[in-house]
């Protein structure tokens, strides 16, 4: 079965059916009816109905055709972080050693508002302490707060 035929199937139970189900669902292979189960599934009683297989629909497989104008794949050249491991490694290590914390900081948050990430001002808040505690030797709460309130303030006013 390919993913049309699954979601073409998942549509027609659904409406046999006659409930609601989560658009979500149609999630290639989310549909598979196995149990779930927490703890010693030996503790669970076991109901197997054993009635008539649905009738899938058979499809046939078209081959995928290549694209001749995509670009193969190039790998950043060494050195270049995406913006989201420039987050995570800020995350995991903080702002770095005493004298370039500051500047850090104000990368750090200037980057989790930047308009690709877009991060509201509560959880950038949250992130930015997280980066800090983190820290070797983290920034005063203070001068930590006058910083990302500063940074807060010009990017709110860019974005209008």
């Amino acid at each position: 079965m390919n993913e049309a035929t699954y979601k073409q199937v998942v549509k027609e139970i659904a409406d046999k059916i006659g409930l609601p189900f989560d658009m979500a669902s149609l999630t290639w292979s989310q549909l598979q009816g196995l149990p779930v189960t927490t703890g010693n599934p030996a503790n669970y009683q076991k109901i197997v109905e054993h009635g008539l297989d649905y009738p899938v629909p058979q499809t046939t497989v078209e081959p995928v055709k290549q694209n001749a104008t995509s670009l193969p794949y190039t790998p950043r050249p060494s050195g270049q972080k995406s913006m989201t491991m420039r987050i995570i490694d800020t995350l995991f290590n903080g702002f770095g050693d005493e004298g370039g914390r500051n500047v850090a900081l104000t990368r750090f948050v200037g980057l989790l508002f930047n308009k690709w990430v877009d991060c509201d001002l509560e959880t950038a808040y949250e992130l930015t302490k997280i980066a800090n505690s983190v820290t070797v030797e983290p920034l005063p709460i203070e001068e930590l707060d006058r910083t990302f309130s500063s940074i807060a303030r010009a990017e709110y006013r860019k974005r209008g």
